[in-house]
């Protein structure tokens, strides 16, 4: 792989993406290694030089979870995953991608969709046939035959665990996910409830196992994250209930947490959420603590 020398008037730079001018920024096998003024930049015997004039060059942003099938602008998002076909959020994980190259977001990790529109659209970007992100999916995610949501497929037992992850793994996943927790509890209520059980959770664990992948698991807190952790989920998604006890239980894991904090923080989306749902969200938020 050939080195390439990018030159641009400014380059945001470091974690704090301090903005420097007149920099240019030294790309050896793929990897970044080096940022200096470009007065100070070395000649490096073969490199590409591509001259962005005029131009303010950032590093790619990671998006940690999305759905490529729900547009949180869009009113009732939640609810129209109930009806739509796969025609119609297809067109919705298109524009996504338009949307999120023009933001800058150049790797996504897609926590879920319905008809495997995640893996046929990570294929055909890799394809070159789609403009979007690199994709990291994980396929149809698995829930409890009574739980929550529209995302994940009902299942009622390890075998069926065992079946679902097996026909992800065959299709090309990134990772396995799982449903445990609601997304929105009942705001009067401290109780979180589980819908998939230890046995689950570990049936989902032991596959993944079989390919060297991780499992992500929706857990909000309560007993479902216990099991999680138990059972070896490897990430966390949400957390956003998490009481003293849950963070004693996972400071003493090996777990990864994705806090999804914008869910509760971000007052804009309860304007395109359902009555009911915003209305679960706003208290929810309230009593945590998090208005």
């Amino acid at each position: 792989m050939s080195d390439i020398i990018l030159k641009a008037d400014r380059v945001l730079v470091g974690e704090d993406l301090n903005l420097k001018e007149h920099m240019a920024v030294i790309v050896r096998d793929g990897k970044i290694e080096e940022i200096v003024p470009q007065a100070e930049c070395p000649a490096v015997e073969g490199a590409e030089v591509i001259d962005l004039k005029n131009t303010t060059l950032m590093p790619g942003m990671i998006e940690c979870h999305n759905h490529l099938s729900i547009d949180a602008t869009i009113p009732e998002h939640l609810e129209l995953l109930a009806w739509s076909t796969e025609c119609e959020l297809t067109l919705i994980a298109l524009d996504g991608f338009r949307k999120d190259l023009m933001s800058g977001v150049t790797t996504a990790r897609c926590m879920g969709d319905r008809f495997y529109i995640d893996v046929t659209l990570k294929k055909l970007i890799e394809q070159g046939k789609v403009a979007g992100p690199k994709l990291l999916a994980a396929g149809i995610g698995m829930k409890g035959s009574h739980g929550a949501g529209y995302i994940g497929s009902p299942h009622c037992g390890p075998e069926e665990i065992r079946k679902t992850a097996r026909e992800n793994l065959k299709k090309g996943v990134d990772l396995l996910k799982l449903f445990i927790t609601p997304g929105v509890p009942d705001p009067e209520s401290e109780f979180v409830p589980s819908f998939l059980s230890l046995e689950e959770i570990a049936m989902a664990v032991s596959e993944a196992a079989r390919k060297n992948l991780p499992v992500a698991a929706h857990c909000i807190g309560g007993q479902g994250l216990k099991d999680c952790i138990d059972g070896g989920v490897q990430v966390i998604e949400h957390m956003y209930m998490c009481t003293p006890q849950d963070a004693e239980w996972l400071a003493n894991s090996k777990c990864i947490v994705d806090f999804t904090s914008g869910i509760f923080l971000d007052p804009t989306r309860e304007e395109t959420l359902s009555a009911n749902n915003a209305y679960r969200v706003r208290k929810n938020g309230h009593a945590s603590g998090k208005d």
